[in-house]
């Protein structure tokens, strides 16, 4: 989920708008169907944060450093919090209803996509900028992210390609609570894809950490080739399961890749064959006692059977009988679901 061209806040900073373009056709490249979201009640939703009564949370936690040392605290942080002194119960309850209006309004769309990317910022400021104006402008500058916290969402920001002006460029990914593994697991994948070194230094940007992939004992890996890959229909089926995205990979070179055209949404059937090819493939991890109610969600002609990957690894994923490939279209030539997918965009 993006915010939809309409409700894109920059500020005037078309490097920004640039950069966040780029990275979003990047996401598609991975595999990541974007979808445009109205993101004006995020917007009201942070607003609240330092205009409603949640500015009396922070004063109950400094009261007393407040009214004791108030010289030691920065002007601009005292000004902001002594607001709250003015605040009465009624604008803590009424503020209260007011998010929880709000809260209602982004429900259904948090619910329908697995992460939502936003810039981390939307305009570049400098410091004299901040000095000049330091509430307006950090106001501003929070104009993506003041409403996580309000949401109990998680969030990541990843380093993505230099801007054009040669200042950094970043965005953040954020979801529901708990979902930090998935965010963490895309956010690894965009980063490496985007950054060639670790900031403006000449350092490369380190492998990632072969211990991150591993799996834990509870879990077993699942290889996908079709609908259920990340960002793909049907992936939230394994995401609601506690699966998590371990990598890219692709079987051993005898197998051939066919369209089942019959089923909604449209999927491939992976059949091992003695003049096939490397097929490419995700790798995830399933919690094992989450196994049987994945299986109760595949229909025939598919099931799950052993799968050779090009290193000889076996693993468990998705196969397809051979008796339910009858006037199926052979797709072995594509290497791959998404890019015969890709060719379907570019009709």
């Amino acid at each position: 989920g993006v915010p939809d061209q309409k409700s894109r806040i920059y500020f005037q900073d078309k490097y920004q708008a640039q950069s966040f373009d780029a990275t979003l056709e990047h996401l598609q490249s991975m595999g990541a169907t974007v979808q445009e979201i109205d993101f004006k009640p995020f917007y009201q939703i942070a607003e609240l944060l330092y205009t409603g009564a949640w500015i009396a949370e922070r004063y109950a936690v400094l009261e007393n450093f407040i009214r004791e040392k108030p010289d030691s605290i920065h002007p601009v942080t005292y000004k902001v919090i002594k607001t709250a002194e003015s605040m009465t119960a009624v604008d803590a309850f009424r503020d209260k209803y007011s998010l929880d209006e709000l809260k209602h309004a982004v429900s259904q769309t948090l619910s329908s996509i697995d992460i939502l990317c936003v810039p981390t910022l939307p305009r570049m400021y400098t410091v004299s900028e901040v000095e000049a104006a330091p509430i307006e402008v950090n106001s501003k500058l929070g104009v993506y992210t003041n409403f996580v916290n309000l949401l109990d969402l998680c969030g990541l920001a990843v380093p993505v390609e230099f801007r054009k002006d040669g200042l950094p460029g970043s965005v953040t990914l954020l979801s529901v609570a708990g979902a930090d593994d998935r965010i963490a697991a895309v956010g690894r994948a965009l980063h490496h894809g985007l950054s060639s070194g670790i900031g403006a230094k000449p350092y490369p940007l380190p492998a990632p950490n072969v211990s991150e992939e591993a799996l834990q004992d509870h879990e077993m890996a699942v290889a996908l080739v079709g609908a259920h890959m990340s960002g793909l229909p049907l992936n939230p089926q394994i995401v609601e399961l506690g699966g998590r995205f371990i990598r890219k990979d692709r079987t051993a070179t005898h197998y051939k890749l066919y369209l089942l055209d019959k089923s909604a949404p449209i999927r491939p059937g992976l059949v091992r064959s003695s003049n096939g090819t490397s097929i490419d493939l995700e790798i995830w991890s399933l919690p094992k006692n989450k196994f049987g109610y994945f299986m109760e969600q595949i229909g025939a002609p598919l099931g799950i059977g052993t799968i050779f990957l090009e290193d000889d690894e076996q693993v468990k994923g998705f196969i397809c009988e051979v008796g339910g490939l009858e006037g199926s279209r052979d797709l072995t030539e594509y290497g791959g679901w998404r890019n015969y997918l890709q060719e379907l965009q570019q009709v």
